[in-house]
């Protein structure tokens, strides 16, 4: 009997293991960027790196700084989008559209549509800020604990009532 019921809360503890990293939500990060519609990049992993390197000019990168954040725990993840661009000569509009995973709550200077932030930048005569934060739950996490903590209890009760 003891073994049972530690193979029973192993199995849980396993399960457990597996549905506290099951949140797939970090997979829809994208940002895309145009200049004057026409296509410029799509990034969809190392967002800093990559964005870095799209010039307004010949010597002036479009970003002076880039900064993409991600805060996970098991219940709520957040997400940070925020770029900073360069004083540049440039008279044609930069598009950039960020789609972040979970819902957009804030932006700055960005038009928000479900979860993807449009921003356009056409003055370069000053420095331009674009921020973008979204959140979402990890139902599918808790569901799971929940139903551990039931199979659990299920399990404690019928071994107590078998034993007596």
């Amino acid at each position: 009997m003891k073994e049972n019921m530690i193979s029973v809360i192993l199995s849980a503890f396993i399960l457990m293991t597996f549905l506290s990293g099951c949140s797939s939500v970090g997979s829809d990060f994208k940002v895309v960027v145009s200049k004057s519609d026409i296509l410029v990049t799509t990034v969809t992993e190392n967002a800093e790196d990559e964005l870095k390197k799209i010039m307004v000019t010949d010597s002036t990168p479009l970003f002076k700084d880039i900064n993409v954040s991600e805060s996970k725990g098991l219940f709520y993840n957040s997400y940070t989008f925020k770029a900073t661009t360069n004083i540049a000569d440039s008279s044609k509009p930069y598009t950039i559209t960020v789609t972040m995973p979970g819902n957009v709550t804030q932006s700055k200077d960005g038009e928000i549509k479900d979860n993807t932030v449009i921003f356009t930048v056409d003055n370069f005569s000053q420095e331009n800020e674009i921020v973008a934060y979204s959140d979402s739950n990890n139902i599918g996490v808790v569901v799971g604990i929940l139903a551990v903590l039931v199979i659990i209890l299920v399990a404690f009760a019928y071994f107590t009532k078998k034993k007596g």
